[in-house]
């Protein structure tokens, strides 16, 4: 029966973390900004598969008459991993100095992204909820037919 619970208590949490994913990255959450670009490099990340580069740009932008830094530039940590020039090539759009769009979050100004929501990310999370749910719904049909 322990094995049952730990479905249950694995699905609960799967549909937490994905619900909350969902509510703190909605869209309505977020805010425009113009952001001035501080540093603007591709950084080697780790990888299983050999060298991989994920774009690393530092911006500065101004809310409520507060200076915030930021070198979030996607959404989701995983986005836009690639070889070198792929990084280089979609670092042209932030050179140093230049006036660029950042998205912050309403509620933590300090909290932003070059790169707003993505699909694919939102895709992720709705899988996490409904994996959640189905872990959660086998856990009591097996304990349901155990009682039966």
């Amino acid at each position: 029966m322990n094995g049952v619970w730990l479905l249950v208590f694995v699905g609960c949490v799967l549909i937490a973390w994905g619900g909350w994913a969902l509510w703190a990255y909605a869209p309505s959450r977020w805010v425009q900004v113009p952001a001035t670009v501080l540093e603007s490099e591709p950084v080697i990340t780790p990888s299983n598969t050999g060298q991989l580069f994920v774009p690393r740009v530092r911006y500065a932008y101004v809310v409520n008459g507060r200076r915030y830094e930021c070198e979030r530039y996607a959404y989701s940590r995983a986005e836009d991993r690639g070889g070198r020039q792929e990084v280089e090539a979609l670092l042209q759009a932030f050179p140093v100095g230049a006036t660029v769009v950042a998205w912050h979050r309403v509620d933590r100004p300090g909290h932003a992204s070059l790169k707003p929501a993505s699909p694919y990310s939102r895709s992720q999370m709705w899988a996490q909820v409904v994996g959640g749910v189905l872990v959660l719904g086998l856990g009591v049909l097996v304990m349901a037919l155990k009682r039966a």
